[in-house]
């Protein structure tokens, strides 16, 4: 009977895990050792060593008195702790608590591959100093509350220990040599009870023959793209993401041979033909991925291959996830395809941009709150010559100038209280060959000022508590919604410095200067959220009038808005009420959303009166006279829009009327949700 050996940190640790590898792995005896024993039996019989984490091998390795094969786990969460996760508010501070640096680490960056990329994670383990105590959820990966320091405040989430995640137990089914039966019933538990996703198949396939049909069942859950070829390159299993990668149809592949459907793509074939290859960087279909190869043998009989693709930027934003400090860590994802616009001024502003990538020279973008400087600055490095480098990123106003000093130029080991051991490195050298985008440069303390532009002329750093110059090689992207050049003439900025950064300079444009572009940003972000609404007349005016002080990062707030509380119609009476003013609409459009008004009371056989009538559009959208209402009541009869009748039955909608409000959609269908909101508001008024 095999044997398994888990190496744990404690007693409690111990027994878990034992139990989880005994439920899943029936017909395996599982022992363990932990640091609580005295003394550490050695472990002289067994096929597989599990342990916990790197630091516990290192204290139990000289116990080990066997040559087998040592195995990390990788630990998941169980879904209904991924649910409780789920419940955490978007924007929430938490802090994640474990017994050790590396597993707090570990569970945070699980946590994020998980999704809850909206919430802002700290890690925290016995002896981590914290800058703040207040947050609004603490994680404990235990079975019950840790121990913090005094003062440490937060609503408590118990997750309790981690589990195996599918991939481990895959990596033990293949080291153990499990029986196919067993082994693919023990995998469609495990995918049944982990939320996890793979990325990239981390077991060899060598002397196991596994077909087609015993992979089938997987390859759907990776996350990387899969393609298996047999040993004429025939290819016999592609999965949704590799289709979804390079822009294919499983069905136009399938059974097809590699060199037919790919002939054109030398580099990839040419990776192909080698023996195994693992995670180069080559272009595919006009696609940067990490390409992994393996050979599928048994019995040193190679029956086909096993092509692993993952996209680029998926895996590099995936490890910039756990990054803290930078607003966007090492990476960019954003690209001019990504700038949504047909206007002639966003145009514009993208043809200046890509002119200015692909020169060397510093370029400084101005533009209100909202604009998109941070989009043009990363589509501008992934359009240079720099795109493969880093590109770092940090906000200038949201440090004091102590602490940014430190983030940009790095410092030395004991360059002040608190400083790390063996010092660190800056954004300066974290960029090198690379971009740095330096965004709200207008708030850059004047102190910093004259250090900042002796790196951008001297091209070389020093860090805080040093002496020694480091060499920098780094492409300075800034970006400010600032009147940079008021603040030169008022003396809150240096001259010299901004004539370095504003080699060349971009001008967004504000939202309420791009026309159309409303239109285009809202289909765009309602599509990506597949949320489907039909859009009145009046909304779509309202639109074009409204100046979007916040610009698109306002524009995003309202559409969210309407996403909660609306269902299929979206007019001028859906958007937040402290935007209903009158000056957003013009007269004409007014006179049909009173018009608008008759038409709904009538459907609900409501007397559609003057005071009725002046009631219900000072509620539903903005303060009106009954005087005015008079004189509009008078225009549509003129048009033949209404007539107008004495006693009970009031104002009555003509078909003119009822057919002018459908083709100048004011109204999108006889029976509209419109209506609704009309008999709800009679209620509260009457």
């Amino acid at each position: 009977m095999k044997r398994i050996t888990i190496l744990s940190i404690d007693e409690e640790a111990s027994i878990f895990y034992k139990e989880q590898v005994n439920s899943i792995f029936k017909d395996v005896l599982v022992d363990y050792r932990n640091l609580e024993m005295e003394p550490v039996p050695p472990v002289k019989d067994t096929d597989l060593i599990l342990y916990t984490d790197p630091e516990i091998i290192n204290l139990l390795i000289k116990k080990i008195n066997c040559d087998v094969p040592h195995l990390m786990m990788k630990r998941t969460i169980t879904k209904a702790a991924l649910k409780e996760l789920n419940k955490i508010e978007a924007d929430s501070k938490v802090l994640v608590v474990n017994i050790n640096e590396f597993m707090a680490n570990e569970t945070m960056a699980l946590i994020y591959q998980l999704g809850r990329t909206d919430i802002f994670m700290e890690p925290y383990f016995p002896g981590k100093i914290l800058t703040s105590k207040e947050y609004d959820y603490i994680i404990h990966v235990a079975p019950e509350k840790m121990d913090l320091e005094d003062g440490i405040t937060g609503k408590d989430i118990i997750i309790g220990h981690r589990i195996l995640d599918v991939s481990n137990v895959l990596d033990i089914i293949y080291i153990l040599n499990i029986e196919e039966k067993v082994a693919r019933d023990i995998v469609l538990k495990m995918v049944n009870l982990v939320p996890t996703f793979w990325y990239g198949i981390n077991y060899s396939l060598e002397q196991k023959y596994v077909s087609e049909a015993k992979l089938e069942f997987a390859i759907d859950y990776l996350d990387g793209g899969v393609l298996i070829v047999d040993s004429d390159f025939d290819i016999n299993t592609i999965n949704g993401v590799m289709c979804k990668i390079l822009g294919i149809s499983k069905k136009d592949v399938l059974y097809k041979n590699l060199y037919e459907v790919f002939e054109r793509e030398e580099e990839f074939l040419k990776i192909i033909r080698d023996q195994d290859v693992k995670e180069e960087l080559i272009k595919v279909r006009n696609v940067e991925c990490f390409i992994t190869v393996r050979n599928i043998e048994y019995k040193s009989e190679i029956f086909g291959k096993m092509i692993i693709l993952r996209e680029y930027f998926n895996v590099v934003e995936l490890y910039n996830k756990t990054n803290k400090i930078f607003k966007s860590g090492y990476f960019s994802k954003y690209t001019f395809d990504n700038i949504i616009g047909n206007s002639f001024n966003i145009k514009e502003s993208i043809k200046i941009a890509k002119v200015y990538s692909k020169t060397e020279n510093p370029v400084l973008i101005l533009g209100d709150t909202g604009t998109g400087k941070e989009l043009f600055a990363g589509s501008i490095h992934n359009y240079s010559n720099r795109a493969k480098e880093p590109f770092v990123a940090i906000n200038c106003s949201t440090l004091s100038a102590t602490l940014l000093e430190s983030e940009l130029f790095g410092y030395e080991e004991g360059a002040f209280t608190g400083a790390k051991k063996g010092g660190k490195i800056g954004l300066f050298e974290r960029a090198n060959g690379g971009t740095l985008f330096l965004d709200e440069i207008g708030d850059l303390p004047m102190e910093l000022q004259p250090r900042l532009l002796r790196a951008l002329a001297e091209k070389k750093i020093m860090r805080v508590g040093g002496d020694k110059l480091i060499d920098v090689d780094v492409r300075i992207i800034a970006a400010t919604n600032k009147d940079i050049n008021k603040m030169v003439v008022d003396g809150n900025f240096r001259m010299d410095l901004l004539y370095r950064l504003n080699a060349f300079e971009i001008n967004i444009s504000p939202l309420h200067e791009r026309g159309k572009d409303t239109y285009l940003i809202i289909n765009s972000y309602m599509k990506k959220k597949g949320i489907t609404r039909n859009f009145t007349r009046d909304f779509e005016e309202f639109c074009i009038n409204y100046n979007w002080p916040g610009n698109v990062r306002e524009l995003k707030n309202i559409l969210n808005y309407i996403e909660v509380m609306t269902k299929k119609e979206v007019g001028f009476d859906s958007i937040p009420k402290n935007l209903h003013l009158d000056r957003y609409l013009s007269k004409e459009c007014e006179f049909a959303l009173v018009l608008k008004l008759i038409y709904a009371l009538q459907i609900l056989n409501r007397g559609p009166g003057r005071r009725t009538i002046e009631k219900l559009f000072t509620t539903i959208y903005y303060k009106i006279s009954e005087n005015e209402i008079r004189n509009i009541l008078k225009y549509l009869e003129e048009k033949k829009f209404i007539t107008t009748n004495v006693g009970r039955r009031g104002n009555e909608i003509t078909c003119i009327g009822r057919e002018y409000l459908l083709k100048e959609r004011y109204i999108l269908d006889y029976e509209t949700e419109f209506i609704d909101k009309i008999e709800e508001t009679i209620r509260s008024i009457d």
